[in-house]
């Protein structure tokens, strides 16, 4: 058994070993056959035969520990890619609240924003469930309350297990088959491409893909505003709190010019892929605009 500790890069790093030593691979190129999607080079996966498994206790708030896939990123090709397969996931979690008070604020605070993202841009899905939606919103409840309490008491056990509840709870809607919308799509690009951390890049996009979305209707994003405790605006709501945990809210505050829009909203478009969003995405230009609100 492997045991993943640390947060999600670590318990990626892990499925992906768990791919190596299930293969018998000794190179980094000999992983391209396992990468997930479609096409006959991506094929070896399937014949993939577990020889052991792993478990994860968490240190962070990515939720990575919650499925079959592995996001690594490809240095040489400067993308992002997954790996997938069902034995992938741990056949066992430990949530200790105890485990996570080493943990570096920013890292904390940012994961949990990714995690925040994953509840948010369910609650938003134009495709409606009432079981998913409410686990969404109770998991956006517990990472709003146990968010704040760590901010406040960096040594509240409780607030750091909410977080963890919460974060369980988001990520859990998140397999509810919906898809993930604009957010997670750019946050991909920008983690791949430019070197964002995963949990930065909803600080920074989320609150401009609310903004951008308001046009398809705010009946949804009100409830996001509500949980949060704000007035106004969803993404208003999300831009305050990202600022009330004191992290990075623009994409000139995370290095990222407006040169770089157009690379990345094609990247975005053609590679990472937007499956579900309240307002269509016609094209790279929508990726601009989303991008021209975020820039600061």
């Amino acid at each position: 058994l492997l045991l993943a500790l640390g947060g999600g890069s670590v318990i990626d790093a892990t499925k992906a070993m768990l791919i190596a030593l299930w293969a018998g691979l000794e190179t980094t190129e000999a992983l391209d056959p396992y990468r997930a999607g479609r096409g006959g080079d991506r094929e070896a996966r399937h014949a993939l035969t577990p020889t052991l498994y792993m478990a994860a206790a968490p240190t962070t708030l990515s939720a990575a520990e919650f499925t079959i896939l592995a996001g690594v990123t490809d240095v040489g090709r400067g993308g992002k890619e997954g790996f997938a397969h069902k034995d992938l996931a741990p056949i066992g979690i430990i949530l200790d609240p105890d485990l996570t008070r080493s943990t570096p604020p920013v890292l904390w605070f940012s994961t949990g924003m990714k995690a925040i993202d994953h509840a948010v841009e369910q609650l938003c899905s134009l495709e409606r469930s009432l079981m998913y939606d409410a686990v969404a919103e109770e998991g956006l409840t517990l990472l709003v309350k146990g968010l704040r309490a760590t901010r406040l008491n960096p040594d509240d056990l409780q607030g750091r297990q909410d977080c963890q509840f919460g974060m369980w709870r988001a990520m859990a809607s998140a397999r509810s088959g919906r898809g993930m919308g604009a957010s997670h799509a750019i946050g991909h690009t920008l983690g791949g491409s430019y070197g964002v951390p995963h949990g930065i890049t909803s600080c920074v996009i989320l609150p401009a893909v609310l903004a951008w979305n308001a046009a398809a209707g705010t009946e949804r994003q009100e409830v996001i505003s509500r949980i949060i405790g704000a007035k106004g605006r969803a993404s208003e709501a999300v831009a305050g709190f990202v600022r009330e945990l004191g992290l990075p809210s623009t994409l000139k505050a995370v290095g990222v010019k407006r040169s770089d829009f157009q690379a990345i909203a094609e990247h975005t478009i053609h590679d990472a892929g937007v499956r579900t969003n309240p307002r269509p995405i016609g094209g790279p230009e929508d990726i601009v605009e989303i991008l021209e609100l975020a820039a600061g």
